[in-house]
């Protein structure tokens, strides 16, 4: 009975902790903005309370309205989220109730790099549907400077490289060159880009002022995962986070190239490791500690209700006393067993809304090869890329 005062001070120090991370949450959430300009009024419908959303749902509606040519509005919220979605940025109490529940309970999403290159290369595509080339050609270059970006979320990721390689041949085989050879100089990625992108690099080396218009097509979207347990085996990460749908395979002809995004997924599963960030995988070691504290007391409610309910059942020869309270104590132990897994699981937030494959293909002669396309599976489009 000593042990209950101290349960109870537990379940307060917690709940005043997250308490405080709310409100101090509230109180730092950035400004809403204003749309000056509206594309139509069916865009500032969609558009509208935008500001509400979270920061991973504001991506998905970046997709949403492009597909729907709300190219003002795509601008708008694609500053919004460079300008508060980019950093990261602490604050001790939301870090401190993060190691009693799960990550992303209170902290803002921050985009991983791939999203920030991908969020600006809409944004340079919509500049592109208004006229306005010379701001397409600028969100270009910030796209690639995005990849380089030593921020908390960093690295390059060969299908943006793809993407501003295919986006910049309309313009300048020079400007495109420097992005095709990166990938043909890449040894970790798929070898049938690499081979392609070398290919482009000696037709441009052959024909330096021979332009390329890409027609550049994203089908489907990002398949739902799950996440296992690693904590107690000698992985590089506490998770293994796994599509619950395959992605379809690669492949490439003489004028066309098809990738997967299965590199993005993989961000999921290395934001956890020691070499990306320490930090996160340390939090994930602190939370299993607590989470496992949850589910002991859980069953130890458990056992008390069933216990304590039998016994006064049998006091009062109610045997219905007793079937009700093993019912309540197994729902007790089910609930804190499915809370310890709460506790613990990974951040699994992401721009859901981007495509699982991508369909690179340029303006060749009907008869070179076209056995990719032939052999592609339908899938729903989902953006088109092509600069029209």
């Amino acid at each position: 009975m000593k042990s209950l005062p101290l349960v109870f001070l537990l379940l307060a120090s917690l709940l005043a902790s997250l308490l405080v991370s709310l409100l101090v949450s509230c109180a730092t959430t950035p400004p809403s903005w204003h749309l000056e300009h509206s594309t139509s009024t069916e865009c500032l419908s969609q558009y509208s309370g935008a500001e509400k959303k979270k920061a991973d749902r504001q991506l998905d509606l970046v997709s949403d309205l492009f597909g729907k040519a709300c190219y003002l509005e795509v601008i708008a919220l694609g500053n919004y989220l460079r300008n508060f979605r980019r950093d990261k940025f602490y604050q001790l109490t939301n870090e401190t109730a993060e190691l009693l529940t799960p990550e992303g309970t209170f902290t803002e999403y921050v985009m991983e790099s791939h999203e920030r290159s991908a969020l600006t290369i809409l944004m340079a595509l919509s500049f592109l549907q208004l006229n306005r080339e010379d701001a397409a050609h600028v969100e270009l270059r910030k796209a690639a400077d995005e990849q380089k970006a030593e921020l908390y979320n960093f690295g390059q990721d060969p299908i943006i490289t793809l993407m501003l390689a295919a986006l910049w041949d309309r313009w300048s085989p020079n400007l495109s060159r420097p992005f095709w050879k990166s990938l043909g100089d890449t040894k970790l990625i798929d070898p049938l880009i690499s081979t392609f992108a070398r290919s482009r690099v000696q037709e441009i080396d052959a024909f330096p002022s021979q332009k390329r218009i890409w027609k550049i097509r994203g089908y489907g979207t990002l398949p739902d995962v799950k996440w296992e347990s690693q904590f107690f085996s000698r992985k590089s990460g506490p998770y293994k986070i796994i599509p619950m749908e395959p992605f379809l395979a690669n492949c490439s002809d003489n004028t066309t190239l098809i990738l997967n995004t299965s590199l993005w997924l993989q961000k999921l599963n290395l934001k956890y490791q020691t070499d990306y960030h320490p930090y996160l995988y340390a939090k994930s070691l602190v939370r299993l500690p607590f989470s496992l504290t949850y589910g002991v007391l859980g069953v130890s409610s458990g056992a008390v209700v069933a216990v304590g309910g039998c016994a006064l059942g049998g006091r009062l020869e109610s045997k219905e006393l007793c079937k009700y309270s093993l019912e309540a104590a197994s729902s007790i132990v089910r609930s804190s067993i499915d809370f310890v897994g709460y506790t613990v699981k990974p951040d699994l937030r992401r721009w859901r809304n981007l495509p699982s494959v991508f369909v690179f293909e340029s303006d060749g002669t009907n008869n070179e090869s076209k056995k990719c396309l032939q052999e592609f599976s339908p899938l729903p489009l989902t953006l088109n890329l092509s600069q029209r």
